[in-house]
């Protein structure tokens, strides 16, 4: 899950689901330490065939995402501000702290339940790893950025991750 290519995380996600949602995987999952379940929990099934939910920031913890974004952005595009993407504001030896609010931000921001994008579902599976781990949400950030600019523009008018792919042209 935890690697250089974002491919390759997406399919290490895939697998993990397959495999754990296998016979032989329920019986593995029984004998994981508690910290390895919290991990994979997200990717199995329970045992009435239902998928554990994804582990979403809360929204306590979006609030104060928001509270530190103003300027650049907009409300509509909050995951954009300045006071988010600069790295200067949250002090030296921050850079963790930094990775692991912006790639929340943009997940909550852009990634929501009417989003079109590609994979969201997988953004918004990792979304509560990217908050725990800043070397995860810094594997995940190409990802997330190249899936934002492959939004569909007939649907810049209707959602927030085809305005994200405009504003992020406008920016580079």
């Amino acid at each position: 899950l935890d690697s250089g290519c974002a491919e390759t995380s997406l399919v290490a996600m895939k697998t993990a689901r397959a495999l754990l949602n296998s016979g032989a995987g329920k019986e593995c999952w029984k004998i994981l330490s508690d910290t390895d379940q919290a991990l994979l929990r997200p990717f199995v099934t329970n045992d009435d065939g239902q998928q554990h939910s994804s582990v979403l920031i809360s929204n306590t913890c979006k609030e104060k995402l928001k509270a530190r974004s103003a300027g650049l952005g907009g409300a509509n595009l909050w995951c954009f501000s300045d006071g988010l993407w600069n790295v200067v504001e949250y002090g030296e030896g921050s850079r963790e702290l930094w990775i692991k609010n912006i790639v929340c931000a943009i997940i909550s921001c852009c990634l929501g339940k009417d989003s079109k994008v590609r994979n969201k579902g997988f953004f918004r599976i990792c979304q509560g790893m990217c908050a725990k781990e800043a070397c995860f949400a810094a594997e995940m950030f190409p990802y997330l950025i190249f899936s934002l600019l492959d939004a569909d523009p007939r649907e810049a008018s209707k959602e927030k991750s085809a305005s994200a792919r405009d504003f992020i042209h406008s920016q580079t």
